[in-house]
Protein backbone atom coordinates (compact mmCIF):
# COMPACT_ATOMS: atom_id res chain seq x y z
CA UNK A 1 0.00 0.00 0.00
CA UNK A 2 1.62 2.94 -1.34
CA UNK A 3 1.05 6.00 0.22
CA UNK A 4 0.59 9.12 -2.26
CA UNK A 5 2.44 11.47 -3.31
CA UNK A 6 3.57 13.96 -1.46
CA UNK A 7 1.64 12.47 1.86
CA UNK A 8 4.89 10.60 3.19
CA UNK A 9 6.77 11.79 5.94
CA UNK A 10 10.87 11.16 4.22
CA UNK A 11 12.48 12.49 7.86
CA UNK A 12 11.34 13.50 11.22
CA UNK A 13 12.48 16.78 12.60
CA UNK A 14 10.74 17.87 15.82
CA UNK A 15 7.80 18.31 17.90
CA UNK A 16 5.27 18.20 15.39
CA UNK A 17 6.11 14.82 13.91
CA UNK A 18 6.19 13.59 17.67
CA UNK A 19 3.18 15.07 17.93
CA UNK A 20 1.77 12.74 15.07
CA UNK A 21 3.29 9.45 16.16
CA UNK A 22 1.82 9.80 19.26
CA UNK A 23 -1.30 10.76 18.10
CA UNK A 24 -1.38 7.45 15.45
CA UNK A 25 0.18 5.13 18.69
CA UNK A 26 -2.58 6.61 20.73
CA UNK A 27 -5.19 5.47 17.42
CA UNK A 28 -3.97 1.97 17.45
CA UNK A 29 -4.10 1.75 21.03
CA UNK A 30 -7.30 2.65 20.69
CA UNK A 31 -8.28 0.48 17.80
CA UNK A 32 -6.52 -2.29 19.51
CA UNK A 33 -9.08 -2.02 22.70
CA UNK A 34 -12.07 -1.52 20.12
CA UNK A 35 -12.41 2.33 21.34
CA UNK A 36 -12.73 3.34 17.44
CA UNK A 37 -14.76 6.34 18.26
CA UNK A 38 -12.15 7.64 20.84
CA UNK A 39 -9.21 8.74 18.48
CA UNK A 40 -8.71 9.69 14.62
CA UNK A 41 -6.09 8.49 12.61
CA UNK A 42 -3.68 11.61 11.66
CA UNK A 43 -3.83 12.52 8.18
CA UNK A 44 0.04 12.95 7.86
CA UNK A 45 1.15 9.56 8.67
CA UNK A 46 -1.95 7.41 8.92
CA UNK A 47 -0.67 5.28 5.78
CA UNK A 48 1.45 4.03 8.33
CA UNK A 49 -1.51 2.56 10.31
CA UNK A 50 -2.14 0.47 6.86
CA UNK A 51 1.24 -0.42 6.19
CA UNK A 52 0.77 -2.03 9.85
CA UNK A 53 -2.50 -3.89 9.26
CA UNK A 54 -0.42 -5.23 5.93
CA UNK A 55 2.80 -6.37 7.71
CA UNK A 56 1.04 -8.11 10.18
CA UNK A 57 -0.20 -11.04 7.55
CA UNK A 58 3.99 -11.15 7.36
CA UNK A 59 4.50 -12.02 10.85
CA UNK A 60 6.49 -14.90 12.10
CA UNK A 61 4.78 -16.89 14.50
CA UNK A 62 6.21 -19.21 17.38
CA UNK A 63 5.47 -19.92 20.51
CA UNK A 64 3.72 -16.66 20.76
CA UNK A 65 3.55 -13.05 18.67
CA UNK A 66 7.08 -12.14 17.31
CA UNK A 67 7.95 -8.62 16.62
CA UNK A 68 8.37 -7.48 13.26
CA UNK A 69 11.51 -7.90 12.24
CA UNK A 70 13.46 -5.46 10.59
CA UNK A 71 14.26 -8.18 8.22
CA UNK A 72 10.63 -8.65 7.66
CA UNK A 73 9.73 -5.03 6.84
CA UNK A 74 12.66 -4.73 4.55
CA UNK A 75 11.19 -7.91 2.36
CA UNK A 76 8.32 -6.21 2.71
CA UNK A 77 8.83 -3.29 1.25
CA UNK A 78 10.72 -4.30 -1.48
CA UNK A 79 8.50 -6.15 -2.48
CA UNK A 80 5.86 -4.05 -2.61
CA UNK A 81 8.70 -1.38 -4.30
CA UNK A 82 8.37 0.70 -1.05
CA UNK A 83 11.04 3.74 -0.09
CA UNK A 84 10.93 3.23 3.64
CA UNK A 85 12.53 5.24 5.47
CA UNK A 86 14.36 5.26 9.27
CA UNK A 87 11.30 7.06 10.69
CA UNK A 88 8.74 4.74 9.16
CA UNK A 89 10.35 1.63 10.45
CA UNK A 90 10.40 3.02 14.02
CA UNK A 91 6.92 3.97 13.98
CA UNK A 92 6.04 0.56 12.74
CA UNK A 93 7.46 -1.17 15.47
CA UNK A 94 6.08 1.62 18.17
CA UNK A 95 3.17 0.27 16.59
CA UNK A 96 4.01 -3.47 16.25
CA UNK A 97 5.09 -3.03 20.73
CA UNK A 98 2.08 -1.87 21.49
CA UNK A 99 -0.38 -4.69 19.77
CA UNK A 100 2.01 -7.14 21.21
CA UNK A 101 1.63 -5.60 24.72
CA UNK A 102 -2.27 -5.49 24.05
CA UNK A 103 -2.28 -8.97 22.78
CA UNK A 104 -0.06 -10.38 26.04
CA UNK A 105 -2.90 -8.38 28.27
CA UNK A 106 -5.66 -10.19 26.50
CA UNK A 107 -4.10 -13.36 27.22
CA UNK A 108 -3.38 -12.54 30.84
CA UNK A 109 -7.44 -11.75 31.10
CA UNK A 110 -8.47 -15.08 29.52
CA UNK A 111 -8.53 -19.04 30.30
CA UNK A 112 -5.69 -20.89 28.74
CA UNK A 113 -6.16 -21.48 25.10
CA UNK A 114 -3.83 -23.63 22.82
CA UNK A 115 -1.02 -21.68 21.33
CA UNK A 116 -2.81 -21.93 17.83
CA UNK A 117 -5.64 -20.59 19.12
CA UNK A 118 -4.54 -17.88 20.58
CA UNK A 119 -2.46 -16.83 17.51
CA UNK A 120 -5.31 -17.04 15.29
CA UNK A 121 -7.81 -15.27 17.24
CA UNK A 122 -5.26 -12.04 17.78
CA UNK A 123 -4.15 -12.08 14.27
CA UNK A 124 -7.98 -11.88 13.21
CA UNK A 125 -9.07 -9.38 16.08
CA UNK A 126 -6.23 -7.12 15.69
CA UNK A 127 -7.38 -5.30 12.65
Amino acid sequence: MAARAGRRVRWCAGKFYQGLTEALLEYAKAQFKKEEDKEELPEQIGYLWHWFNDLTDWRVVGDSINALSHQEIEAWARLFQIDISPFEVDVLRKIDRIFRLHIRDELEEEEPKPIGIQIRDAVNNHG
